[in-house]
C-alpha cells in the first residue's frame, strides 16, 4: 500500500469500521488468487472479522454510553482504574 494512500485512509474522518472491511474485502476480490482460493479468502475473512468484532464489543462495550456512539468518559475512567488494580 502506497504512504500515500495509508495517510488518506487513517486520517479521513469518513473512514469507518466497515470501511475497513470493505477494503479488505476489496483486497480479496481484486486480487491474483484464484475463484475458490477467493471464495476460502472471503471465508476466513468473515469468521476471523466476527472474532474482531465480538473482541471490540467485549473490550469496549462497558465504556459507552447509552446509544452506544460515544464513549462515556467516567465509565471509560472507571474500567481503566480496575484494568490497572487501582481502587475506583
Amino acid at each position: 500500500m502506497a504512504h500515500e494512500f495509508y495517510q488518506i485512509i487513517v486520517g479521513a474522518p469518513s473512514i469507518s469500521l466497515y470501511s475497513w472491511k470493505q477494503l479488505a474485502r476489496w483486497s480479496v476480490d481484486y486480487s491474483c488468487l484464484s475463484e475458490k482460493e477467493k471464495a476460502e479468502g472471503h471465508q476466513i475473512l468473515n469468521s476471523e472479522w466476527r472474532k474482531f468484532c465480538e473482541g471490540i464489543v467485549e473490550k469496549y462495550g462497558p465504556i459507552m454510553a447509552g446509544d452506544g456512539e460515544e464513549v462515556d468518559d467516567e465509565k471509560a475512567k472507571g474500567v481503566y482504574r480496575v484494568r490497572r488494580g487501582e481502587s475506583s
